[in-house]
């Protein structure tokens, strides 16, 4: 399966709630980075579908992310079983070629966001160099995390209720890490179409 993906394969994802679905694009990391420990980084489009007639793959160029690239633990592994389904191909943009700077935190025992004491960044995939920040230069970078795919799915799930304007606490009970975790990603960091274009993936210097 890991070999017949490339960069560019369009994979479709099934919100929680029976919301609809979204698109995503693998990205294969060995492609924008120098000896990744994963595979793939995947981008998630902002359109939510209810029925596979509405998909208009031409669309694409024009839609909105729903956040930035995150990282799929068991993507592979998830796809065989067609959990999530591979449903085509659209080709890259020099975007999603380039690879991201990501956020982080600590103390490293530090669970969530909001207990945060410092913050780093982390500029092309090297996580033994983090570079010390403040927090306002790298807040809409997405979490240097390995999540697995039921964890994925809640993080866009609570994403597309949050810019629904509803509630999430209608939806999760937000007492265990499984949903605190995406939770406060989520809330530590702003919706994606409403950072400036020079700004997605990059730590502001100023």
């Amino acid at each position: 399966m890991k070999n017949n993906l490339i960069s560019g394969t369009l994979i479709k994802i099934p919100l929680e709630f029976e919301l609809g679905f979204v698109l995503a694009k693998l990205i294969k990391l060995k492609e924008i980075v120098t000896n990744p420990t994963l595979d793939f980084l995947v981008y998630v489009y902002e359109k939510v579908f209810k029925y596979d007639s509405d998909i208009n793959f031409n669309d694409l160029d024009s839609c909105e992310y729903l956040l930035g690239g995150v990282f799929v633990l068991d993507l592979t592994s998830i796809l065989k079983i067609n959990k999530w389904e591979i449903i085509g191909y659209h080709a890259p943009n020099s975007f999603e070629l380039t690879m991201p700077d990501f956020k982080d935190f600590g103390p490293s025992l530090t669970l969530y966001e909001k207990d945060a004491k410092c913050w780093y960044c982390i500029n092309n995939y090297d996580v033994n160099n983090r570079i010390l920040v403040d927090y306002s230069k790298i807040k809409h970078l997405e979490k240097f995390v390995y999540y697995s795919h039921d964890i994925i799915t809640r993080r866009l799930t609570m994403e597309v209720i949050r810019q629904s304007a509803s509630n999430i606490k209608d939806y999760y009970r937000l007492e265990k890490w499984e949903e605190l975790a995406p939770y406060y990603n989520m809330i530590y960091t702003p919706i994606f179409k409403s950072i400036a274009k020079a700004h997605r993936g990059i730590m502001r210097t100023y």
